[in-house]
């Protein structure tokens, strides 16, 4: 194939989805959709951002808990500093994401840094999770257990909703990631 004709099909390959883009975006239609979008989005965000807080809670909690579980308490605030810790990446990368503005991820695609240390960190969170499972069997005090509990599910929701986010980010088209994966197959 020529290359001219390579480059006059990149150019209107770019140019006709920026047009309907643009297009949209001015349209009452549109901006009632992007609206929408763009609340669905919020409030992903903001779910996150409740489940983080109410995780750095629990884990604030488990930080005070008494050494009454015989050595296992230890063990417990340990694993409640690290996601402790892990929260606060969790919370900046979801920023990060979000900071990016609509143009920018139609034409760039998503914060790929930021998508990947979310998924490690919710391989992460699995694995905290299991953890605090096991531990929660040696502790002999129900209150703990409880506290323990609530910390396990709190982390699997927010674990879904990261989930969610990351998949809606991955799946949204972007100029420069369909330009590689024409190139790509090709």
């Amino acid at each position: 194939m020529p290359k001219y004709l390579k480059t006059l099909i990149v150019l209107l390959f770019i140019a006709i989805p920026v047009y309907s883009f643009a297009k949209n975006e001015n349209s009452n239609q549109g901006l009632g959709k992007n609206q929408a979008n763009q609340n669905q989005g919020q409030d992903k965000t903001l779910r996150i951002n409740e489940k983080s807080s109410e995780i750095s809670q629990y884990a604030h909690e488990l930080l005070e808990m008494p050494d009454r579980n015989g050595g296992i308490g230890e063990q417990v605030r340990e694993v409640a500093r690290i996601q402790n810790q892990s929260q606060e990446k969790v919370m900046e990368k979801v920023q990060k994401m979000e900071s990016k503005g609509k143009l920018y991820k139609f034409i760039f695609g998503p914060h790929s840094e930021s998508l990947a240390a979310l998924k490690e960190e919710m391989k992460q969170n699995e694995e905290r999770t299991q953890t605090l499972k096991d531990l929660k069997l040696q502790l002999l005090n129900n209150v703990d257990q409880g506290t323990v509990q609530s910390l396990i599910d709190a982390i699997m929701v927010q674990d879904v909703d990261l989930m969610q986010q990351v998949m809606d980010e991955e799946s949204a088209f972007s100029l420069f990631g369909a330009l590689k994966a024409l190139f790509n197959n090709k």
